[in-house]
């Protein structure tokens, strides 16, 4: 009885180190890939109204959104 125990729990343990692993491998892809996109060069504006209105505005580094913001910083 305990050899059928100890069977349940060593593929039990396998299964949950293949689940985690395939978490951890997923979490980190996906953090690469928004880590790549935030740095690309030529990044272009895709809101077509004012930059105070973008919902990115906070985190925008784009030479008009810069301007805007170093505008209302030194009021």
């Amino acid at each position: 009885m305990s050899e059928v125990r100890d069977k349940s729990r060593s593929r039990r343990d396998f299964l949950g180190g293949v689940v985690r692993g395939a978490a951890i491998g997923a979490i980190t892809i996906i953090s690469a890939g928004l880590f790549k996109r935030r740095l690309r060069p030529g990044r272009k504006c895709n809101y077509s109204g004012f930059c105070r209105d973008c919902r990115a505005f906070d985190d925008c580094e784009l030479p008009q959104a810069m301007t805007i913001k170093r505008g209302t910083a030194k009021k």
